[in-house]
């Protein structure tokens, strides 16, 4: 009897156990079904935001390709390096007195004062874009500190510094004049009145925009298009000797010269194109060497030419550049202008880039009106005509106020900028 009963309540317990299981795994099946159902409908949900998201991104691309952002390097004269030229500048004498007012600097002629000379500058821009409007914003453009040293009558030392998130250093030099002779009143100009050799970090003389890269000494707020298409203000570390004679400047200079990065390959570049893509490559000069010469034979009227190559590995160029400069002027009325020509990355894919650009300046005292043409022609984009137009006061000596309408030719692509620049 107690085995009987033993074994019905075994069995019972059995039976007990298997329906708990079974059901348990019956509601874990029903569960996972469920579960599977909502895995499957976000999956769906993220396959539909994934893409918007590309359409979004694609949409956003066409979009930044027609309507750059303000403030960016191809709208904004960029700092570009040093103030500080050689001990004896050969800048060009200025066209006019009223051209000379309006582009007068502080920092210019620091070198040849005696002691220590701290100076620099300062700029503040809003840029207004009627088309979309909230792209308008204000922001500090360049700030500059420099400081230069005479250790004797013909050496002397500088060093800029200027601000990019920090401050780093834009300029160092140390210059010597081998040569330095001052003309005399009523006396024929010297043959060769100067001769400097200048090392350190600097920027290499070329063209005529070469002398304007600091805010406060340009009477325009945005930067040729052409110059910023072939050198954009180069910056480098080498050697230069430069020469002063009576009808002109030379100067030649050895630096390493700038790095391009180019994309290596017959596909188009990808909108959402990653900075570290495989079909990026950057080409690095390991050696360069320019020269620039300027001229001024004929009274208000000087030209010049301009060179620079550089080679990487190989005896044939991976960057070359030409320019050809002249500007004129009578009384308070001035017009300058550049042709530019670039050929970079020569040995991968090479970039070529041609331009110039035009500007017409009219000073009447402390005011002045200035009008530019800007013209690029690049193989991998498409032709850029722009028209600026502009006007500024000098309200007091190194503080200038500024305005510039920039549009293109068909009117698509309109900013107004506006610009308080003082130096100290």
């Amino acid at each position: 009897m107690l085995t009987q009963y033993l074994t019905r309540i075994f069995f019972c317990v059995g039976m007990i156990t298997g329906i708990i299981f079974y059901g348990t795994a019956l509601a874990e099946e029903t569960q996972t079904d469920s579960l599977r159902e909502a895995i499957s409908g976000l999956q769906a949900q993220v396959r539909a935001l994934e893409m918007q998201m590309l359409d979004m991104k694609l949409a956003a691309s066409r979009e930044s390709s027609t309507q750059p952002l303000l403030f960016d390097d191809n709208m904004i004269a960029g700092r570009g390096g040093a103030v500080y030229l050689p001990r004896r500048e050969t800048a060009p004498a200025p066209v006019s007195e009223s051209v000379a007012d309006v582009n007068t600097s502080s920092v210019a002629s620091a070198l040849a004062a005696s002691g220590l000379e701290i100076t620099g500058f300062l700029d503040g821009i809003y840029a207004y874009d009627p088309d979309h409007k909230t792209n308008s914003r204000a922001a500090i453009n360049q700030v500059e500190v420099d400081l230069a040293r005479e250790l004797n009558e013909r050496a002397g030392v500088a060093l800029s510094l200027w601000y990019d998130e920090s401050f780093v250093v834009g300029a160092a030099t140390i210059s010597y004049a081998l040569r330095d002779i001052e003309s005399e009143e009523n006396k024929p100009v010297p043959l060769i009145s100067n001769w400097t050799i200048t090392a350190g970090q600097f920027d290499m003389p070329f063209g005529l925009d070469y002398f304007r890269y600091t805010s406060i000494a340009r009477p325009t707020i945005t930067m040729p298009d052409a110059v910023m298409a072939t050198h954009n203000g180069w910056n480098d570390i080498g050697l230069m000797s430069s020469w002063s004679f009576r009808y002109g400047s030379l100067d030649f200079y050895g630096v390493k010269g700038f790095e391009n990065r180019v994309w290596n390959s017959d596909e188009e570049i990808p909108g959402d194109v990653a900075d570290d893509d495989e079909r990026w490559q950057t080409v690095q000069p390991q050696i360069s060497g320019g020269t620039r010469l300027h001229l001024n034979i004929i009274p208000k009227v000087e030209c010049g030419l301009s060179l620079a190559r550089g080679w990487s590995s190989g005896r044939d160029p991976v960057m070359s550049l030409a320019g050809v400069h002249a500007q004129t002027g009578y009384r308070g009325f001035s017009v300058m202008g550049e042709m530019l020509y670039s050929r970079k990355a020569e040995t991968v894919k090479p970039l070529t880039a041609r331009g110039f650009y035009l500007e017409a300046m009219q000073s009447i005292g402390k005011l002045y009106a200035i009008a530019r043409h800007d013209y690029v022609d690049e193989e991998s984009a498409e032709i850029l005509r722009y028209y600026s137009f502009g006007a500024g006061v000098r309200i007091a000596e190194n503080l200038f106020c500024r305005t510039e309408f920039r549009t293109n030719e068909s009117g698509a692509d309109r900013r107004l900028y506006l610009q308080v620049a003082a130096g100290f």
